[in-house]
């Protein structure tokens, strides 16, 4: 990564004039905009668990319903109950994939914030 950090300074200061705010001000919008979106990823990683916990549900809902008698269920001659209860697991499997990846970006960027508006200005001069 070859980048001049000296030529990163006078571009943000010339930003900071041009919005009539200092360069300190600047940077704390950009570290508050990062919280924000941490924040908002924390959030997203809470619905897919909730969806994951509603799949889980609804797949042993039908899997009870499957099996219900002493019946066996076969997966190569799924009812529709057999049907919901793969699919619905399936779905769990996959959001709780979701929420592991989104959370923990989350968590990144709420614990540290800085790190994210300091990426931000670097990736702008990497272009």
């Amino acid at each position: 990564m070859n980048i001049d950090f000296t030529a990163i300074t006078p571009v943000i200061e010339g930003i900071a004039q041009k919005l009539g705010v200092t360069v300190e001000y600047l940077w704390g919008i950009m570290v508050r905009q990062a919280y924000i979106d941490g924040i908002s990823e924390i959030i997203w990683g809470g619905i897919f668990s909730i969806l994951t916990i509603i799949s889980i549900f609804i797949g042993k809902t039908f899997y009870k319903k499957a099996t219900a008698n002493g019946k066996i269920m076969d997966l190569y001659k799924l009812d529709a109950e057999g049907t919901v209860c793969c699919l619905s697991i399936t779905i769990a499997i996959i959001c709780i994939v979701f929420a592991a990846i989104v959370f923990t970006d989350g968590l990144k960027l709420f614990l540290n914030p800085e790190y994210k508006a300091f990426k931000d200005i670097v990736n702008q001069f990497k272009r």
